[in-house]
């Protein structure tokens, strides 16, 4: 009898652990929208005219480049190791690398050198003079000028569906993360897949009619406070 009750608990517990998880609300605070009305690549082409580069409906992963991305490799692999692979098979997602056209050679190098273990489906590389990228990057940081979380070549950006900057207005001690740092492989590591993994659970919970836009809301005023 008592080896009966043993096998029964050890069989229900499990059982009733995962139906309690179920059945409970996972609250969390959303990423920050740190801005919005992000622009469109309108002024960058894609390799091939049938190609079509847009961010709005898209969760993009966006970096900027003013000379050649090839000096870059390290940085951009760094993306593909620790940003990429775990958000690949999201639907809507996009890396997008926006790139000087005189370097447009430098895209097959770059495929070939990093894909030869991982699916780059969803990589695309966009290009447009200097003069273009310079004003789209300086459009993107406007208003945050001196803000060190910014950088062109090194640093990478998310842009959510509704063309609205993430990021962290609040990161450790105090300080922003709006720009996350492909030279920072801790920073990678820790930080860029789990805001990834939040910014996905908020458009999941928005398709369920789960998502609590109050949520929020109730932050931004206590932070005013």
């Amino acid at each position: 009898m008592k080896k009966k009750v043993i096998l029964g608990i050890l069989f229900f517990l499990p059982v009733m652990f995962l139906l309690i998880m179920l059945s409970s609300k996972h609250y969390y605070t959303p990423l920050d929208v740190v801005k919005t009305d992000i622009q469109e690549l309108g002024d960058f082409k894609p390799a091939t005219d049938t190609m079509q580069v847009v961010l709005k409906g898209h969760i993009s992963l966006v970096m900027l480049f003013d000379e050649d991305p090839i000096q870059h490799v390290t940085e951009i692999s760094n993306v593909n190791e620790k940003a990429y692979k775990w958000a690949k098979g999201y639907k809507g997602f996009q890396l997008i690398f926006v790139v000087p056209e005189e370097y447009k050679e430098s895209e097959p190098i770059i495929r070939e050198k990093i894909g030869e273990y991982v699916d780059l489906k969803y990589w695309t590389f966009v290009f447009g003079s200097n003069d273009d990228i310079h004003k789209y990057y300086q459009n993107l940081k406007q208003g945050f000028d001196n803000d060190t979380t910014f950088g062109l070549n090194t640093h990478f950006y998310i842009i959510d569906k509704e063309l609205g900057l993430r990021g962290r207005k609040d990161d450790e001690k105090g300080m922003p993360l709006y720009g996350y740092d492909a030279t920072n492989i801790s920073e990678l590591h820790k930080k860029v897949v789990s805001d990834l993994r939040i910014l996905f659970q908020e458009y999941r919970d928005k398709r369920s009619g789960k998502f609590n836009s109050d949520q929020r809301r109730l932050k931004e005023l206590s932070d005013e406070e």
